[in-house]
Parts: structure tokens; C-alpha cells; sequence
């Protein structure tokens, strides 16, 4: 009995040895791999990669052209410029990039983003570019003036450092020059023009029409501006009166519109009034329009206005003509302004 007894206990303990290593419990063996995605699933077995080179570009003032090899083997790739400035065109894997002239007095810059089909991370080039050479002018001078007849010249003000300008004017009769340093970094613009009127035989002034110069002044490959100079002969205005009465612009006191035609060789003029109850502006070179608001339904008085037409080159030269309400007794469409019910 005691010999059958120890058998099974042997018995017993070889199967307490061999289950848990049959269970693969417990064992230092490592774990099976998860399964590994492809980047592109329609293509398992292909890694997109990106790559720009050089990563950085720099230009001088002028700017230019240079370009940058992009290496992927996605099917499409992008780039995109954060400056209209700076410009970018896609051939093949060549990427160009082409920078406007600098005519700041800064440094400025831009990055090019590159993006690929598949691809995750973007790539970057950093684009700077040098100013020039620390050269400025900033000025005043408009981009156009208008002179009366007589000889005279005007100054606009030039805020720089640039010590050479080229000066030119289209016109003889129009001369330009730069007058150099009145103080430290501070030079004028002089434009001087010559007299433009003229008499005939019989001592009138002839009228003329507007004559016109282009004055361009350069400053190295920091300044380039145009500015058109107009001279005006002696000035005729004339101003058609046949739809007036007594002399004046009529308008229904109820407020009204109309147009009042000026012949002139002024090349700019502008209509003013001194009437709140009035308004006056340019329709064109011709052309004047005239409007009235309506009168107080219970005012019985007529109310009166002067149009002036002035030459905006010389304020001294001027025209002007006389607005009024109509009277409500004697024009019909005007009857009834003191109703009880008022104008309507």
C-alpha cells in the first residue's frame, strides 16, 4: 500500500510540472509583432519620402532667380510662397524661385512651404533678402500737378540718403533738377515751367488747350517715379445760361435736379456752393449737376444760392452763376406749397 501510495504522488507532480508549460503561461518567450501599415494602403510596400535642397536661399537687392531640387517619389508635390514678392513655378523636381527688387530700406523675408502626396511632414526653404545697401527716399512729390500760365516752379520735399538721381522731362518748355542737401538726408525736387499765355494782333488772349510734360526721376534701384505736369493757357469759362431766368437757375422749391453745361479749357475744375440747401458736383468735363432739396412746406420765401466754378490750379480763377426757387404762383407744378397738407 505505502509503495502504490508514492507512485501517485509522483504521478501527480509530473502533471503539475507539464500543464502550464503546455498553456504557454508564464514563459519569458517575447510577444508576436503587431502587423506593421503601410503609408499608402493602395501601395503596401512603397515609404513616400520629401526632401528639399538647399533649405535656404539668400538674395541681394536686385533679387533674381535661383532654384532647389525637390526629391520625393510621391506622384504630386506643392509649393506655396508666404509673399507676393517672392514667387514660385514647379518643373519636374526643380522648384524656381523668383524675387522681385528690394526698394525698401529693410531686409525682408519669406518661407516656400513644399508638400507631398503621402507624405505627412512638409518641407521648408527660408528665402531672405538684403535691402538696398541701406538706401531710402521717401517724398511728397504727387503723381500729378497743375500749373496756371505763368512762369513759375514748384518744390517737393525728398526725405534720403541716395546721392545720384537722373532727372528728365519730355517737354522743353518743363525743366526739372534735384537742389541736393537743404539739411542732412533732405533734398527738393525743382520743377519749373514756362509762361503759356499768349496774345493775338488785337491784344485778346488766345485760348488754349491744356499742355501736358512727364517729368521721371530715377534714384540708383531705390526710386522710380513718373509725375505728369499740366500748365493751363489763359482760362476761358463759359457757362451755357439759355435755360435760366432772369439770370438764374431755377429749381421747383419742392427740390429738383438739373444740369448746367460749362465750356472751358481748364483741365481740372471743381463746382462749390454756399447754399446748405444745395448740392453741386462734376458729371464730367462738360457738365455740372445742380440739385435742390425741398423747401419747408409753410416758407413763402424764395431762396437763393451762388454756384462757383473755380480752376483748381489757381482759385483766384473763377466763374460762377446764380440758383433760386421757382415761384409757386407762377410755375403750375409749383401750386399749393402753402396747402394745409403741404407740398403733396
Amino acid at each position: 500500500m505505502k509503495t502504490f501510495q508514492f507512485v501517485l504522488f509522483l504521478l501527480l507532480i509530473s502533471v503539475a510540472i507539464v500543464i502550464p508549460t503546455a498553456c504557454g503561461g508564464g514563459g519569458d518567450d517575447d510577444p508576436t509583432p503587431p502587423p506593421v501599415t503601410p503609408s499608402n494602403p493602395d501601395n503596401p510596400s512603397t515609404t513616400y519620402t520629401l526632401a528639399v535642397s538647399p533649405s535656404s536661399l539668400s538674395f541681394d537687392y536686385e533679387g533674381g532667380l535661383q532654384t532647389v531640387a525637390v526629391t520625393t517619389n510621391a506622384t504630386n508635390w506643392t509649393a506655396e510662397s508666404s509673399q507676393a514678392w517672392c514667387k514660385v513655378t514647379q518643373s519636374g523636381t526643380t522648384l524656381s524661385v523668383s524675387v522681385d527688387s528690394n526698394l525698401g530700406s529693410q531686409q525682408r523675408t519669406a518661407t516656400i512651404t513644399v508638400k507631398a502626396t503621402g507624405v505627412s511632414q512638409s518641407q521648408t526653404v527660408m528665402i531672405t533678402q538684403a535691402n538696398a545697401d541701406g538706401k531710402y527716399c521717401t517724398t511728397d512729390m504727387p503723381d500729378r500737378w497743375v500749373f496756371n500760365y505763368e512762369t513759375s516752379s514748384q518744390y517737393f520735399l525728398m526725405s534720403t540718403n541716395i546721392d545720384d538721381f537722373t532727372v528728365t522731362s519730355t517737354e522743353s518748355w518743363c525743366t526739372a533738377h534735384i537742389e541736393n542737401d537743404l539739411s542732412a538726408g533732405t533734398k527738393q525736387l525743382v520743377i519749373n515751367v514756362t509762361n503759356y499765355e499768349k496774345a493775338n494782333g488785337e491784344g485778346y488772349y488766345e485760348t488754349e488747350l491744356p499742355r501736358l510734360a512727364t517729368v521721371h526721376v530715377v534714384g540708383g534701384n531705390v526710386f522710380d517715379r513718373s509725375i505728369l505736369i499740366v500748365q493751363n493757357s489763359h482760362i476761358q469759362m463759359y457757362l451755357h445760361t439759355y435755360n435760366f431766368v432772369d439770370g438764374c437757375l431755377e429749381l421747383s422749391p419742392k427740390g429738383e435736379t438739373k444740369e448746367v453745361t460749362i465750356e472751358t479749357n481748364c483741365y481740372s475744375w471743381t463746382p462749390y456752393t454756399d447754399a446748405d440747401w444745395l448740392t453741386v458736383k462734376r458729371k464730367d468735363s462738360n457738365t455740372i449737376i445742380v440739385t435742390s432739396n425741398a423747401r419747408p412746406a409753410y416758407d413763402t420765401n424764395r431762396r437763393q444760392a451762388v454756384v462757383k466754378v473755380v480752376n483748381d490750379a489757381d482759385e483766384n480763377n473763377a466763374d460762377q452763376f446764380f440758383v433760386r426757387d421757382a415761384q409757386a404762383d407762377i410755375h403750375g407744378e409749383n401750386y399749393g406749397y402753402d396747402s394745409p397738407t403741404g407740398w403733396d
